[in-house]
């Protein structure tokens, strides 16, 4: 059933997207890849500061 259902969204979207009702699918796997790659970088950013604070303060301590 969900194999059906799912050949008949496919079969929904490209009528809507000839018909200039829909976004093109590649369009939205665009903008999903970017908002994956926006949330990596992201995270790498939290943590590389918090391992430059970690340093900071542990040099802070030392002295």
């Amino acid at each position: 059933m969900l194999i059906l259902n799912s050949w008949q969204y496919r079969k929904e979207v490209k009528q809507a997207e000839r018909e200039g009702r829909a976004k093109p699918v590649w369009f939205t796997k665009k903008v999903a890849v970017l908002f994956i790659l926006l949330f990596i970088f992201y995270l790498l950013g939290v943590f590389c500061r918090s391992k430059l604070f970690d340093l900071e303060v542990s040099r802070i301590l030392q002295k």
